[in-house]
């Protein structure tokens, strides 16, 4: 009985994924990037914080004179000349 259950199941599983029609589209311009943290962090301010997690946190938070574009080209961020 529990093959026959288990037969039937498998089955319709593949039948119903063997009809989709919608092909997986993929768009290289849709980036989405999910960090997740394993642990607390211990504090928020960035200059005692040493440990990885808490780095994820803290680099958010302040921002610098200069930065990189897409291109990796460095440009002002906070800097006026």
């Amino acid at each position: 009985m529990k093959s026959t259950v288990s037969a039937l199941l498998m089955a319709s599983m593949l039948v119903t994924t063997g009809c989709s029609n919608q092909e997986a589209s993929y768009d290289p311009t849709v980036f989405n990037d999910y960090a997740i943290s394993s642990s607390d962090y211990s504090t928020l301010n960035y200059l005692y914080s040493f440990s990885a997690a808490d780095f994820q946190i803290t680099a958010n938070l302040v921002d610098g004179l200069v930065e990189q574009d897409n291109y990796g080209n460095i440009v002002p961020s906070l800097a006026t000349s």
